[in-house]
């Protein structure tokens, strides 16, 4: 009897065993294939918005040439003209260039039809930076959606709620994840390597109407509750000394180029607006990544 017990006991744990151990595997499985589709859901996206930017170049480039050739028209048309004609003449082949180049207008409203959303498109060369900016009506309107607004554990690239969507402002800032496999904004973090951060020291942002050409000025290590950073309406009181003291006296690292094309701007009693893009960083809890770009007109 005490020996039948004994087999129905071991028995017993012997089945427990067997069930957790299943267990175990199910959800093991059950995480590989959840992160999978994580990443394949991601680049799904990635892939349809290069398309969208592709058409994008295509049409910048039609439009170009388009606009090269109405230029050439009316500068013949111009010197046919008597000499008093023909200022006004050049005048007027400005003005047709100035009205028909809008490089992005077209493609960029197939973007606003997928999500009226999408304020920009940001590329970092030799990064896997190259996405469109959406900009939510709150900063967590994005950080599990994608651009076509379905959930996503990527999020998406976004502007701040508190910046105009023009980036018309001193300071914009941008927010991406940091995903493995140079996802989102995880090169963000590859900028903290001196030597990478003085190789590759410019960027593209594009806007519906035109393009920017971004400069570096620094990178930072923060706390994200660093409020100087991620407080853009701080920067609309500062001064022009304010500006360049912040840029340089808490950056790991400052591009002299940079730097020098600030400090002209400011010479010359422009306003200068700057483009933040941010990441979570892993050196301790909250620590956040900051590439610091000064926007040229």
């Amino acid at each position: 009897m005490e020996r039948t017990a004994i087999r129905t006991m071991n028995a017993m744990v012997t089945a427990l065993v067997a069930v957790g151990l299943l267990i175990v595997f199910l959800y093991a499985g059950f995480a590989l294939w959840d992160n999978h589709q994580i990443y394949h859901s991601a680049d799904a996206v990635l892939d349809e918005m290069k398309e969208i930017k592709a058409r994008m170049a295509a049409q910048a480039k039609a439009d170009e040439e388009e606009a090269a050739l109405l230029l050439a028209q009316a500068q013949a048309e111009a010197a046919a003209q008597v000499k008093a004609d023909a200022e006004k003449a050049k005048e007027q082949a400005r003005a047709l260039r100035a009205a028909s180049y809008s490089p992005y207008g077209a493609p960029f409203e197939e973007l606003k039809a997928i999500n009226d959303d999408v304020v920009g498109w940001i590329t970092v060369p030799n990064t896997g930076i190259d996405y469109p900016v959406v900009q939510g009506e709150t900063n967590s309107t994005y950080i599990n959606k994608d651009v076509y607004k379905k959930f996503a554990m990527a999020g998406s690239i976004f502007l701040d709620s508190r910046n105009e969507d023009d980036f018309v402002d001193v300071y914009n800032l941008l927010y991406g994840h940091n995903m493995s496999k140079h996802r989102m904004f995880s090169d963000v973090n590859l900028f903290k390597d001196q030597a990478f951060f003085e190789a590759n020291q410019t960027a593209e942002l594009y806007l519906q109407d035109k393009k920017h050409t971004l400069m570096s000025i620094s990178c930072f290590l923060v706390r994200a509750s660093d409020w100087a950073l991620f407080y853009p309406e701080h920067w609309e009181d500062l001064s022009a000394e304010d500006i360049l003291k912040y840029a340089v006296d808490r950056a790991m690292y400052v591009s002299q180029t940079g730097l020098d094309a600030l400090k002209q701007q400011l010479e010359a009693g422009e306003q200068p607006r700057f483009l933040a893009l941010s990441t979570c960083s892993e050196e301790f809890t909250d620590a956040r990544t900051i590439l610091l770009m000064l926007i040229l007109p």
